[in-house]
């Protein structure tokens, strides 16, 4: 079961970024939650965000792995975190329309003090990668992180899980609660 993900930049400083802030009316509005090895996201590429007809723009596709696998930063570190390096390999098209996809970030070790290293995918609708990164970050000491807005990230009281359709199904897992659900696109 995953649980979702809270955004750790919600007091207004930090939340207008292009990858996942609801507050962006430009931006993918990427959400994310943690599956016990790392961080994952689902997402529906609009096909405003296509490159080649039915096909997800390159730099998008980076944006999504870079923001992944910097959400699994944050989560591990509960730091605030800057890309230092992204190398991404395109192996297959990512499509757009009415499929969604999946990115995958994991922790891969320490480079040196303060720099981390991580691993991310981008899978199409049957699980296939469709691209993956080595990515780095510096890690920001907590001084730093709370300037910039960084108050915690950590998992919600919902447990969610996805359905065939693309679709969330959250269910209430706090203390008291009677485990309703309910669904969201």
């Amino acid at each position: 079961m995953e649980r979702v993900l809270k955004n750790p930049f919600t007091d207004g400083r930090g939340d207008k970024c292009f990858g996942c802030s609801k507050a962006n009316p430009h931006g993918l509005g990427l959400e994310f939650s943690e599956d016990g090895e790392g961080v994952v996201c689902r997402w529906r590429p609009d096909v405003r965000f296509q490159s080649w007809d039915g096909v997800l723009h390159g730099g998008i596709t980076a944006t999504i792995l870079d923001e992944t696998a910097g959400w699994a930063v944050m989560r591990r570190f509960q730091r605030a975190a800057m890309t230092t390096r992204l190398d991404v390999r395109f192996l297959k098209p990512v499509p757009v329309g009415d499929t969604v996809i999946v990115a995958r970030a994991r922790y891969a070790g320490m480079v040196k003090e303060k720099i981390a290293r991580f691993r991310a995918t981008v899978e199409n609708a049957d699980g296939v990668v469709c691209a993956e990164a080595d990515a780095e970050y510096y890690v920001m000491d907590e001084a730093r992180s709370r300037a910039m807005g960084f108050t915690s990230c950590d998992t919600g009281t919902m447990d969610e899980e996805m359905t065939a359709d693309g679709l969330r199904v959250r269910r209430d897992v706090s203390p008291g609660s009677t485990g309703g659900n309910g669904r969201d696109a």
